[in-house]
């Protein structure tokens, strides 16, 4: 049997769009809401991957001062939702293989800059 493990974190950080041409090339805020979900078989555990150990990793990743209440220019140059996807979704895949050690599990995640819009990447993406 295989399924999904999800979990959520939140963070403050303000950006600007250096390529764009548009309101969003000025230095402005969002609440982002980033969601992570890895699959793979159930093991004999019950589980997928313990919650809490990705819980504490994308909170890790998330914190400040890179991403929480600070300017997401520093870490991603170019912070679109797709390029944080793209950040965070990297961080992810390196952790379960080193950090965990199972290159099995497949990874995806949602960058919500907005409460009604998001962006989704999976492996098959990068």
């Amino acid at each position: 049997m295989n399924a999904w493990v999800n979990v959520v974190e939140t963070f403050e950080a303000a950006h600007h769009l250096p390529n764009y041409e548009g309101p969003c090339h000025n230095v402005h805020g969002h609440s982002y809401k980033v969601e992570v979900g890895v699959y793979g078989e159930v093991g004999a555990d019950g589980m997928v991957l313990d919650m809490s150990r990705l819980k504490k990793r994308l909170r890790e990743l998330l914190a400040y001062p890179y991403f929480d209440h600070a300017l997401l220019n520093v870490a991603v140059p170019n912070p679109t939702a797709e390029n944080i996807a793209y950040y965070v979704l990297s961080d992810i895949l390196r952790w379960l293989d080193k950090g965990v050690g199972r290159s099995d599990l497949l990874a995806k995640v949602k960058v919500w800059e907005t409460a009604d819009a998001y962006v989704e990447m999976s492996y098959d993406d990068l």
